[in-house]
């Protein structure tokens, strides 16, 4: 009876040992696919700039990892750029919830700064600043709003929001807000939505 088990027990080792051996190759042979997948991708992608597809995954070629890379670069050396700007709307945290249309500029060193009305209740943890020129990262803004030009520039505040220390989720509590995602920091939690 001994010799039978012993017998079993050689076989079960062996084919676990031949069952790790072809899991192996079958890992490497992945991999290798995979590789090969990314490098006909990149090459396919040399050619195309960014694009959206219909379900609104961006698609990223070549050209813009060169942009990303020269921004890396210029923010390594010391300058500010301008990743993105635009509006959203963002969620008050009165009971009601409402929701305001905010311009917000996304710089390369990993802050947010989003304009609002002076006459709004500043919360806390969010530093207000303001711009000493005309012309600097909301020029564009002030250009394009016209009601505040015709209110003048005192009655905008530009606020900001460090990302760096920050954590960004996408808001999976309610399904019926599309392109919703919040921004929370340490002191307080932003609810932000695409048009």
């Amino acid at each position: 009876m001994e010799p039978f088990i012993h017998q079993v027990l050689t076989y079960a080792q062996q084919s676990k040992e031949m069952a790790m051996n072809e899991q192996d190759k079958l890992a490497k042979r992945i991999q290798e696919f995979r590789t090969q997948e990314e490098i006909s991708n990149l090459r396919m992608a040399s050619n195309v700039n960014t694009s959206t597809s219909g379900d609104g995954i961006h698609v990223v070629g070549l050209q813009s990892y060169k942009k990303i890379e020269a921004l890396m670069q210029s923010t390594a050396n010391g300058q500010v750029e301008i990743i993105k700007q635009g509006y959203l709307f963002k969620r008050s945290e009165n009971l009601r919830g409402e929701w305001k249309r905010r311009y917000f500029v996304l710089d390369s060193h990993g802050t947010l700064y989003y304009y609002g009305n002076k006459g709004n209740k500043q919360s806390q943890g969010v530093a207000s600043q303001q711009t000493a020129e005309p012309t600097g990262v909301f020029s564009r803004f002030r250009f394009l709003n016209q009601k505040a030009s015709s209110q003048g520039d005192d009655s905008l505040s530009c606020r900001t929001i460090n990302l760096r220390t920050s954590t960004i989720k996408m808001d999976a509590e309610e399904n019926d807000l599309r392109f919703c995602f919040r921004v929370i920091t340490p002191m307080k939690a932003y609810t932000l939505q695409a048009e």
